[in-house]
């Protein structure tokens, strides 16, 4: 495992765990967060340009498919890209779909998909 898969686990990790905890102590306010993304149109824009950013730099440094954690890392890189391209260009495409998650239920089983990534990175960052 190279050290850059490291060092981007080390960040990704934390962030994501802390997240998929937070979706999963405060789903109500996650799901009002989404249900009034739509309002935010400025919020979304500049989102657009962070996810763009950063997934980005997560390609350009990171596309690499040889072990397992290089590959999650990948994926999560082009995953960011695609979603920041896609608030870009069709910004009402993901608000329905991020209404439609939050109208479901299903954030607490999303919650737990986030804390178990945010888990591994961090283990791939810090312990392995």
């Amino acid at each position: 495992m190279s050290e850059i898969t490291t060092f981007l686990a080390q960040i990704i990790g934390p962030v994501t765990l802390a997240l998929g905890v937070g979706i999963y102590v405060s789903p109500r306010y996650y799901t009002k967060m989404y249900k009034n993304l739509e309002n935010e149109t400025t919020a979304i824009l500049v989102a657009a340009i962070a996810a763009i950013s950063a997934g980005m730099v997560m390609v350009l440094v990171h596309n690499t498919w040889n072990t397992f954690p290089e590959m999650v890392i990948s994926a999560l890189g082009w995953i960011v890209l695609l979603k920041g391209v896609s608030l870009a260009v069709a910004p009402h495409l993901v608000e329905n779909a991020a209404e439609k998650l939050a109208n479901s239920g299903a954030m607490r089983f999303s919650a737990v998909l986030v804390v178990v990534l945010g888990g591994y990175l961090s283990y791939v960052g810090f312990i392995a």
